[in-house]
C-alpha cells in the first residue's frame, strides 16, 4: 500500500474518531480543576482509537484487495 494512502487513512480515522469522541464528557471522569488533563486524555484516546481503526481498515483492505 502506498505511503500517502496510509497517511490519509490515519488522518481520516483520527478526524472520525475525534468527531465521535466529542459526545463523551471526559470532565465527568476528572476532578474539579483538572480540565486540562481531560483534554490530554481526549487526545490520547482519539489517537489510540484512530490507530486501531486505521490498522483494521488497512488489514481488511490488504486481505480483500490484494
Amino acid at each position: 500500500m502506498l505511503d500517502i494512502t496510509r497517511i490519509m487513512i490515519h488522518v481520516i480515522s483520527f478526524i472520525f474518531c475525534s468527531y465521535v469522541l466529542l459526545h463523551v464528557d471526559f470532565t465527568k471522569f476528572m476532578r474539579k480543576g483538572h480540565e486540562s488533563k481531560g483534554q490530554i486524555l481526549y487526545i490520547i484516546v482519539a489517537l489510540a482509537l484512530s490507530y486501531l481503526v486505521a490498522q483494521f481498515l488497512m488489514s481488511l483492505s490488504m486481505n480483500y484487495v490484494y
